[in-house]
């Protein structure tokens, strides 16, 4: 989502999550991939994200 990348959010988000609760605490590599779109009963983002969740995940 360019909005995060744009705003600063998504480098935040990786601050926390990655660098202090994976790569802190002694996992040897870590990715974020944000994947957005989604909303309660709205599927448009739903399928689209979760084939690029399973190739992220092929790929780790």
């Amino acid at each position: 989502m360019h909005v995060y990348e744009e705003t600063g959010i998504a480098e935040a988000m990786r601050c926390v999550m990655l660098n202090d609760r994976l790569l802190g605490v002694g996992v040897k590599e870590a990715r974020m991939e944000i994947l957005g779109g989604m909303m309660p009963k709205d599927d448009t983002f739903r399928r689209a994200n979760l084939e690029r969740a399973y190739e992220l995940g092929r790929s780790f």
